[in-house]
């Protein structure tokens, strides 16, 4: 059995347990959980389901800039992986016009929420 760790959040304590394999390890009433369903997600590559994590809390009021970011840069890692490829000269010319349009639409959500320069996602140097 995992040890439970313990966070201060709201001046009250909540258990956080170790392992989240079926079980919620965190306060479900901040919006932040979601966003952390979606970076454990996101970090086991399972991408769709990240993605949705992210648009839950974004649904549920979490609509800034952190989500958005987190939101865009995981729909891009799913297009990377589907594409075979992180480059981003390569992705725009394999990448499907429904999927530009998917990746356009996250990017002119995301701006006036304060998502900025999508370029830093998109173009990471290749060493």
């Amino acid at each position: 059995m995992m040890r439970p760790l313990r966070r201060k959040q709201n001046s009250k304590c909540i258990q956080t347990p170790c392992n989240t394999s079926g079980r919620h390890f965190s306060d479900n009433s901040n919006l932040n959980f979601y966003l952390q369903r979606g970076d454990i997600n996101a970090a086991a590559g399972n991408l769709t389901t990240a993605i949705g994590n992210y648009d839950e809390a974004i649904a549920k009021g979490k609509d800034d800039a952190e989500a958005w970011k987190a939101r865009t840069a995981t729909l891009i890692r799913l297009y990377e992986k589907k594409y075979g490829t992180d480059n981003a000269g390569q992705l725009k010319k394999k990448i499907s016009a429904s999927d530009n349009r998917r990746s356009a639409a996250a990017s002119r959500l995301g701006r006036p929420r304060g998502l900025k320069d999508i370029r830093s996602i998109w173009y990471k140097p290749h060493l």
